[in-house]
Parts: C-alpha cells; sequence; structure tokens
C-alpha cells in the first residue's frame, strides 16, 4: 500500500471511530435524560476528584464554554460542588456526594460495557494499538511542529509580490 492510500485508510479510520464513539455515547447519553455534556462531565467526575473547567475541557474536548454551562446546571441540581483551592482563587468542581449516589450507577454501567468491548482483545493487541497511536501522534506533532515553525509559501509568494499601483503599507 502507498503512503497516501495509508493515511487515507488511517484517516478515514479515526473519523469514522470518532463518528461512531460520539453517537454511541450520544446515544447512552439520552438514554440516562442527560444531554452530552452532562454525561461527559459527570463520567470524568465519577471519581470524585475535584477538576478545574480547564481540565475538564481539555479531558472532554468540550468548550469551556459548554462545560460551565453543563456544571451550572448540575450544581443547581446539587449533583456537583464547587471547591477551593488553598492560597489560591482558583475553583474546581466535584461530584458531591448526592451526584455520585444518583450518577454513580450510570457510569459503573457505561464503564462495564467498555471493558466488556476491551475484552475481545488480549494484552498484545491492546499494547500494539496504543504503541502505534502513541508513536503515530507524537510523529504527526513534531512534522506539524516543523510545518508551523516554518513560514507558509503563500507568505512568501506575498513577500517578494510588487504592490499595486494605489496601495500602499
Amino acid at each position: 500500500m502507498n503512503e497516501t492510500k495509508s493515511l487515507e485508510t488511517l484517516n478515514a479510520l479515526l473519523f469514522q471511530y470518532q463518528l461512531d464513539s460520539q453517537q454511541l455515547y450520544h446515544d447512552v447519553a439520552r438514554h440516562f435524560g442527560l444531554s452530552d455534556a452532562d454525561f461527559f462531565l459527570l463520567y470524568l467526575l465519577d471519581d470524585r476528584n475535584p477538576r478545574s473547567l480547564s481540565r475538564l475541557s481539555a479531558m472532554s474536548g468540550l468548550a469551556k464554554q459548554t462545560i460551565h454551562s453543563s456544571l451550572k446546571k448540575l450544581q443547581a441540581e446539587g449533583a456537583v460542588e464547587l471547591t477551593e483551592r488553598p492560597n489560591s482563587r482558583r475553583k474546581d468542581y466535584r461530584l458531591s456526594a448526592a451526584g455520585y449516589q444518583k450518577y454513580h450507577p450510570i457510569v459503573r454501567q457505561v464503564i462495564a460495557a467498555e471493558l466488556e468491548a476491551l475484552a475481545c482483545f488480549d494484552e498484545a493487541q491492546l499494547e500494539a494499538a496504543a504503541k502505534f497511536l502513541s508513536s503515530y501522534i507524537q510523529s504527526l506533532k513534531e512534522s506539524l511542529q516543523t510545518l508551523i515553525q516554518t513560514k507558509p509559501a503563500n507568505e512568501e509568494k506575498e513577500a517578494g509580490k510588487p504592490e499595486a499601483k494605489g496601495e500602499s503599507a
């Protein structure tokens, strides 16, 4: 398989994985009467460890504004509580005891389904997949960083192009 075809295959696979997983978790959220954002926050906060808005956004891939709106709704419901860091103005969010009691059984069911799906693979397959994906992402980061650090081709053309009559900087 040539490199271009390999890239097309990988991109198609990753894109389909993203679409399918988003749809699966959307369906689960709806099944339990939750928005997608609420579900992801409850899933991420299920361990009851406090997390910042920025951290929750990074972990979920959701916009901070979406996270903030969902956290406010879950706070009003009593499922999430705000915690303050000592000697800091920063605040973290965590699942309250009531939120844990109400939502932990839902999250546990989802985690059980995820573990069941993983059980179809042996340790060597999981390690190979993890190694491939982390190596690919690291290599892609390095390649794209190199690209970002070079002057775009269209800027080079613009820099060498004479000014048109009537134009001034």
